[in-house]
């Protein structure tokens, strides 16, 4: 389909640009042992930030794939959104056991949020966050699942304690086909 041309190729830019940065996160270790060139050690990107903007590429992956016109689409469904999104979910979760034996994402020490936003945060999203950076496992834990598994945050935008994302309403996600866990990342 003509009209398919430019979805799939920014599609293609962000699959590559995603692939990089995974990949860079994947090899830093071996690679600093070896003595070899990576990419985010040369920017100074950390591994978080890193996976923070392979999240937004992914983002962008599904809402381009959302412009396409396909026939059968449950191949590159599976592949792009659904493969994906379990790429940037275990890179997260990762790092999630990394950092602190099983707990939640670091805010980098900081024990007050900055002035301006992230690159990227929604528009509709308060700032600062409404909770402290660097919570413990139980201080994040706790909110997500007495609010978000349990009660009105299904329905409802709220903040994604364990990943400190603002996240639309669960409904909404699951109408563009994802399953629960995909809009949940800390479920894994």
């Amino acid at each position: 389909m003509p009209g398919n041309r430019e979805p799939l190729a920014a599609i293609g830019a962000d699959f590559g640009r995603l692939a990089h940065l995974l990949d860079a996160v994947d090899d830093r270790a071996a690679d600093r042992v070896a003595g070899d060139f990576n990419p985010l050690d040369a920017t100074g990107t950390t591994d978080e930030t890193a996976v923070r903007r392979a999240g937004m590429l992914a983002e962008n992956i599904v809402d381009r794939y959302e412009q396409l016109v396909l026939h059968d689409d449950r191949l590159l469904r599976a592949l792009l959104v659904g493969g994906v999104a379990r790429a940037v979910r275990a890179r997260r979760k990762a790092l999630t056991h990394r950092m602190i034996g099983c707990g939640a994402a670091s805010a980098g020490g900081r024990t007050g949020w900055p002035a301006s936003p992230p690159p990227g945060h929604r528009v509709d999203a308060p700032w600062p966050p409404p909770f402290k950076p660097n919570r413990r496992w139980y201080e994040r834990i706790l909110p997500f699942t007495g609010v978000s598994c349990c009660g009105p945050a299904l329905c409802t935008d709220h903040w994604n304690h364990c990943s400190d994302k603002y996240k639309s309403p669960a409904c909404e996600a699951l109408d563009c086909g994802c399953d629960a866990c995909d809009c949940c990342c800390c479920c894994d």
